[in-house]
């Protein structure tokens, strides 16, 4: 994933959060017990932190499959809904 690509996805994942309509419950569980809600998640993307890389590792495996550019259409249209 390009530095263009992970800003891309961190505006969208962002985008996304804040118009989620439920941005404090959590979406998304690891199997250490960590739940993580869309405002976390956008917020760990941004810091770039820990949880963060693990979730950039996560999208970049997904956009190697679809694109990236497909992700983060995706992320931008749920976020105009």
């Amino acid at each position: 994933m390009t530095r263009s690509d992970e800003i891309r996805l961190i505006g969208a994942v962002t985008a996304w959060a804040e118009k989620h309509p439920t941005p404090d419950l959590a979406v998304l569980a690891f199997g250490n017990g960590l739940e993580l809600t869309p405002r976390q998640i956008a917020s760990h993307m941004r810091k770039r932190d820990q949880v963060g890389e693990r979730l950039f590792r996560i999208f970049d495996s997904a956009g190697d499959r679809v694109g990236i550019e497909e992700i983060v259409d995706d992320l931008l249209a749920e976020a105009e809904r």
